[in-house]
């Protein structure tokens, strides 16, 4: 089921990693118009919270698009972990309705 594949969390731009059921405030924050610099520090800070919860994770699925896991998934893959990127290339809306859809997925 979908629910048990969030176990590592969920990122966002201004608030890094928080729990799938954690809910946040609004931001206008997206790594789309930050620097590179910014970007890697970002990137950095999530594999430092994500550390201690990769014990036992065999595989990641990244529902996101390519400035939100540029500096993540090599460091992943360095790892031997199984790198899946669903719905790679459709747009987070699309992404988010097909979620929806299927909850059980």
């Amino acid at each position: 089921m979908w629910k048990d594949r969030s176990a590592l969390g969920s990122y966002f731009a201004k608030y890094s990693l928080a729990h799938p059921n954690k809910t946040i405030a609004p931001y206008d924050a997206i790594l789309n118009s930050m620097r590179i610099s910014d970007r890697r520090m970002w990137a950095a800070k999530v594999l430092v919270e994500l550390e201690p919860r990769l014990k036992g994770i065999r595989s990641v699925v990244f529902l996101v698009g390519l400035r939100y896991r540029e500096f993540l998934e090599p460091t992943l893959k360095s790892r031997d972990l199984d790198i899946s990127i669903s719905m790679d290339g459709l747009p987070i809306r699309r992404q988010l309705k097909w979620l929806n859809e299927h909850p059980d997925a």
